[in-house]
């Protein structure tokens, strides 16, 4: 498979659009129309995962975080991370990121970190959803093709129970004999931008003998459709169905992270104990991978009861637990490289979807995507 057409499968999985304007995502190093066999998925390009993928026989490293951040102004192998590259692009291993565009991405980090928290309701912290338009679309059309319109009109709507209104109108025209009265009807739909180019491309080539029966189409106003959106943008607001106790929040995290401990922060003695937070406070949790305290900085304090992410200054952690809030720091990567076997299975999806057809009518995995085993965070609690 062709590397643009890997690209364009992680692509439809984390948008580009989705990341942060500082951030540095897509393919750092490669040829899009080299063929890729097998793929390598990390947090952190490092010599050993670029060691790991030689050894694989990997032909694209997707590295989360970004490794040219800043702009090189030369590669001589003078530092680690130089050298890893130099041996990329040695033996032809591209190198793609999608870092914040796939903790914005529905079902990317930010929504994975809410669900392992409980059943609730997220939005996003920063927004970056494209929110649909609708139009006001009203035809006046003959009252004899009414219903073939009309057909017209609701066959060109996605949603699931579109609403058409219609009512019979009359016009009165001057001819050579005199006035003549047409019996019309007046048909009105919501549409999407999209919908409203498929209904005027339909209704172009609409005759009736050598007439039109639309005499006239009008398109009104521009607003946001009202369907609910998932979420998508960096971080997360999840507000629990039921209250959880600091205990059951640690627990679930703990759990979904696979780690024997966690860092706590909490007004009193802690938040496992008598003295700390009292049981069932907790529902509405900001989430955030990584590092989530300058994105933390833009909510008002007052509609949080706790933070998750990885790491947070102390003068920030100190604050939040002096305004009566809990904080759970896991580490940085430790929320970030959890997911990455969802990850695997969410590209082996979409790249399977991508390949050639078997004799079965299923489709052929044309290429094979792995988790780094060399990949680990720098540091671990002793």
């Amino acid at each position: 498979m062709r590397l643009q057409d890997i690209i364009a499968a992680l692509e439809d999985i984390a948008p580009p659009r989705l990341a942060e304007p500082w951030d540095k995502v897509g393919l750092h190093l490669g040829d899009p129309n080299q063929r890729v066999r097998r793929v390598l998925l990390c947090i952190d390009l490092t010599e050993a995962v670029v060691d790991e993928a030689v050894d694989l026989g990997a032909n694209l490293i997707v590295a989360y975080h970004p490794p040219v951040f800043r702009p090189l102004e030369r590669l001589v192998a003078r530092s680690w991370k130089e050298r890893a590259l130099l041996h990329a692009i040695r033996r032809d291993v591209a190198i793609y990121s999608p870092h914040t565009a796939l903790d914005a991405a529905v079902g990317g980090l930010g929504d994975w970190l809410c669900q392992g928290l409980g059943a609730g309701d997220s939005k996003a912290i920063t927004d970056r959803a494209r929110r649909p338009e609708q139009h006001r679309v009203i035809a006046l059309v003959e009252a004899a093709q009414a219903e073939r319109v009309a057909d017209i009109l609701l066959g060109a709507l996605d949603r699931g129970q579109p609403v058409l209104t219609s009512e019979a109108v009359a016009t009165v025209r001057e001819t050579a004999r005199g006035k003549r009265s047409d019996a019309l009807t007046r048909l009105e739909v919501l549409t999407s931008t999209r919908e409203l180019a498929e209904i005027r491309r339909q209704l172009a080539g609409l005759r009736v003998g050598d007439q039109a029966p639309v005499k006239s189409l009008d398109v009104v106003g521009r607003e946001p459709l009202a369907t609910p959106q998932p979420p998508q943008g960096s971080g997360r607001i999840h507000t629990l169905h039921a209250p959880i106790s600091p205990s059951t929040l640690v627990r679930r995290l703990k759990g979904l992270l696979r780690r024997k401990t966690l860092e706590l922060a909490a007004p009193g003695s802690g938040a496992l104990t008598p003295n700390g937070p009292a049981p069932g406070k907790i529902q509405r949790v900001a989430v955030c991978p990584g590092a989530g305290g300058g994105l933390f900085e833009s909510l008002r304090p007052e509609r949080v009861d706790a933070y998750v992410t990885g790491e947070m200054r102390h003068h920030d952690v100190l604050a939040a637990v002096q305004r009566g809030q809990v904080v759970v720091l896991a580490g940085h990567t430790q929320t970030e490289r959890p997911y990455l076997p969802t990850y695997r299975s969410r590209i082996v999806a979409a790249l399977r979807a991508r390949g050639p057809k078997r004799a079965t009518g299923r489709r052929k995995l044309a290429v094979e995507v792995r988790v780094s085993k060399a990949d680990r965070a720098p540091s671990r609690v002793v």
